[in-house]
Formats: structure tokens, C-alpha cells, sequence
């Protein structure tokens, strides 16, 4: 399909929520133009970067007039020292400092994957036996800096995996991703195509009938959009990146750091295939379609996400200051054999992962401010399942690890654990509507 003019073009640009048509299959396919990826300023960085003073736990999110620009996917946090070092001096000690941490981590990352911790599941548990609130205790030493000559991902080569892996064909959004080797066979693909809006009864509207399951995946035709070349496929005896060496998904990135507006809008007590997707600051939202949550969740593709911190709009200290220990860590995976973990598997990991309800004894091992927050999320929780959604609430009324976020329901993005080992995840209130 040729590209489109005017307004809809400037939709098109938009790395979600909107993609082209296939509609004739004799028709080659147009790339879409290369969308530079958001830009942020050190104080836009600095918003939800983590910083540390020294010789202290005190954690604050104040720009520094040093800091140089980056991705703020890598979520970087530098100590301000006491006595200014020399350049040749700071860049030795980083050196020995990034080079030891890096290989003790390589080291816990292959001893992860050696043990059998990714299984067939989406996500593994790792088990606390009382959660707390406290910040990490841990050295949180300052992220590498990021190399001058990084390739930043432009916004159109996150959207161009999710036309690949699942075209917009006849109306209906196909899955056409497939890992098998490719066989040759021949088939009507005209008849295939026709196929996906062919009602089951002949009584049924061909408007609404959609039959996704009808397309043979693995097609490599002209009218379709063919592989980014950017995507490599994962080498399984590879060590696989640190977070900080990640390029975040634009959607876990905060739209507007300075107001706090989210890329997207879910509680993580909201089914995973319920998100939507800001266009921008005086845009319209509209929901996440499959190729969204088909795009990767970093580059480069990643084989597991650990996600084992938070970090909440309600701090004392000021929106996300601290990372806090997520009392039920979990390992997200590539599901539905991705070649790597997708938005939907994270999304998918995260809701599993806080709609569980919580024992009576581990509700009441939970510190006092703890308690009070997760009550006043339990007493909203209810209401709504009553007003809203009109539900029965005896199987809910009982206590979820969602509660124990409070009212910080909503994901807003996601940075790297300042304690060298996964990821936070960047929670708050409701965004303004």
C-alpha cells in the first residue's frame, strides 16, 4: 500500500497504535520513512533517573550541570564526589569499576540461564518470606556512561518489527512471525487472503467475520513487510546485555517527564491486552493493537526480563526518588516462541504477577505505612468491582499484591535497578484524563 497524505500520514509516524493497510496483494510494500526517536534533556533525564549522594542512602532526582545527554532508557544516576578527580583519574576508576561489576554480573547471568530458571512459563517467581518496603541497602554505585557513538533506535524501527511480525492484512492483523524454516508450497495466496473475512455461515456478516488463524505464517511476499534488518536474532550462548546497556521500548518511556504524563495508561490490575497508548501531549489515546505489543521490549532483544524493583509517584522523597524492593521478583520470558521478550510478555508477566492474592499471615508481616496504603487501595478495589463493574465481591475481597503499591497503580515506565541486577518499575496514579 503506498503511504498515505495529510493527517493520516502524521498518524503513521507514530511509533503505535496506527498502521497501514494491506490491501491487494499484487501491490508492493512502501517502507514508512525513519522517525528519529524522542530527545531528552539532561532535567528530562533527570526526572526519572535515579541519583545518589555520597556516603549516604540519600537518593534525590536533581539534574547536574555535568551530566551529559543520553537515553533516558538508560537511566543512568552519577555521585557528585567531594573532591573534583582528574579526567585521566575518573575514567581509570571506571574503568576498574565497570570491568569488575560487569564480570561478577556476567558471571550471576549465566549461572541464571545454566540452572533452568526459563522454562515453558512466562515468568518465574522469586519468593520473599516477609516483604518489606526499605530501599535497597546494597552498594548503588553510578551506570556506566553510555558510549558516544551508540546507534539510538529511531521510533519507526520499533513499529517496523511490529508490521513484520504482524501485518494489517484484509482488514484483519495476522501473525506471519514464524521461527520453522520456511517450506515451499503452493497454494492460491489470493485465496488465503480472501479467506480471513470469509463468514463461517453464510448468514454471518463479512464485515465483522475475522478469521486470523486462516494465514499461513511465514509468508515472504512483496506486499508484505519484510524482516528489519536492525533485529538480529538472539544467540543463545551469548551473554545477554544489562539493563543499562538497554534501549527501553518507547512505550515504558514516560511521554513528559516534567508533568509526569505517562507513554501509556494501565493498571496493573487491568487485563494485559487493555493498555492505551498517548499520542502525544494534546493527542487523542487509543487502545494497543496486536503488532504494539508484538514490538520488542528492549534492544537488543533479550532473552528475560528481572524485575525486582519499585518505585512509586508516593514517595516522601519525591516521585520515584528511591528504588524499593519488589517483594515478589519476577523473570519475564519470551512467550508464544518470540525471539526475544515483547511488550505483551512483560505486560502479561507484570498483571499475573500482582493479581495474586496474599496469605493473612504476609499481610500482616507488612510494616504499618505499608498496611495503610494496601487498605485504602483494597476499599477503592472494592467500590469499583461493585459501581463499576458490577461484580460479585466474594472472591475479591480478600487482599492482592496490587494493594501493597497503594493507589500507584498505573505503570508509568520501567528504568534499571540501581542495584546493578534488573529492573524498577516506575509506578503512579491514574493519569490525568
Amino acid at each position: 500500500m503506498p503511504l498515505p497524505n495529510g493527517n493520516l500520514y502524521d498518524n503513521f509516524l507514530i511509533h503505535a497504535c496506527y498502521y497501514r493497510h494491506i490491501n491487494d496483494l499484487s501491490v508492493p510494500w512502501v517502507p514508512s520513512p525513519t522517525v528519529l526517536p524522542r530527545e531528552l534533556d539532561d532535567e528530562d533525564e533527570a526526572a526519572i533517573a535515579v541519583k545518589i549522594t555520597p556516603y549516604s542512602h540519600t537518593w534525590d532526582t536533581t539534574s547536574s550541570a555535568t551530566s551529559s545527554p543520553s537515553l533516558v532508557s538508560l537511566a543512568r544516576s552519577t555521585a557528585a564526589p567531594q573532591v573534583k578527580p582528574t579526567a585521566a583519574g575518573r575514567a581509570a576508576k571506571k574503568r576498574r569499576l565497570f570491568n569488575a561489576v560487569k564480570k561478577f554480573l556476567g558471571v550471576y547471568h549465566r549461572s541464571y540461564l545454566a540452572n533452568g530458571y526459563f522454562g515453558s512459563e512466562s515468568h518465574t517467581e522469586h519468593r520473599q518470606i516477609l516483604p518489606t518496603r526499605k530501599a535497597f541497602t546494597g552498594w548503588k554505585g553510578p551506570f556506566p556512561e553510555m558510549s558516544p557513538g551508540v546507534d539510538i533506535v529511531p521510533l519507526s524501527d520499533w513499529k517496523a518489527w511490529g508490521y513484520y511480525v504482524s501485518p494489517f492484512v484484509n482488514g484483519v492483523f495476522v501473525k506471519n512471525h514464524s521461527l520453522r524454516p520456511r517450506q515451499f508450497q503452493l497454494f492460491d495466496y489470493q485465496e488465503m487472503f480472501e479467506s480471513l473475512r470469509r463468514p463461517d455461515q453464510p448468514e454471518d456478516d463479512p464485515i465483522e467475520s475475522e478469521h486470523p488463524e486462516r494465514w499461513r505464517r511465514g509468508q515472504e511476499l512483496t506486499s508484505l513487510p519484510p524482516r528489519p534488518a536492525r533485529w538480529k536474532p538472539l544467540r543463545p550462548l551469548e551473554s545477554p546485555p544489562f539493563p543499562w546497556e538497554c534501549q527501553l521500548n518507547p512505550t515504558l518511556i514516560p511521554l513528559d517527564p516534567h508533568t509526569h504524563t505517562p507513554t501509556i495508561e494501565w493498571s496493573v490490575t487491568h487485563p494485559n491486552d487493555i493498555v492505551f497508548f498517548y499520542t502525544g501531549p494534546n493527542g487523542p489515546s487509543c487502545p494497543m493493537r496486536q503488532p504494539d505489543f508484538l514490538q520488542p521490549a528492549t534492544y537488543p532483544f533479550v532473552s528475560h526480563m528481572y524485575l525486582n524493583g519499585l518505585a512509586y509517584a508516593s514517595d516522601p522523597d519525591g516521585w520515584w526518588a528511591k528504588d524499593h524492593e519488589l517483594p515478589w521478583p519476577v523473570t519475564v520470558i519470551s512467550r508464544e516462541h518470540n525471539e526475544g521478550v515483547v511488550l505483551d510478555d512483560l505486560f502479561h508477566g507484570i498483571h499475573n504477577n500482582f493479581s495474586k492474592e496474599v496469605s493473612q499471615a504476609e499481610f500482616l508481616a507488612w510494616p504499618g505505612e505499608v498496611k495503610t496504603r494496601a487498605e485504602q487501595a483494597h476499599r477503592q478495589r472494592m467500590e469499583q468491582e461493585i459501581t463499576i463493574f458490577q461484580r460479585d465481591t466474594e472472591n475479591s475481597k480478600w487482599y492482592r499484591r496490587s494493594d501493597y503499591v497503594g493507589l500507584d497503580l498505573y505503570l508509568y515506565g520501567l528504568r534499571p535497578n540501581s542495584n546493578f541486577e534488573g529492573w524498577t518499575l516506575l509506578m503512579g496514579p491514574r493519569p490525568p484524563q
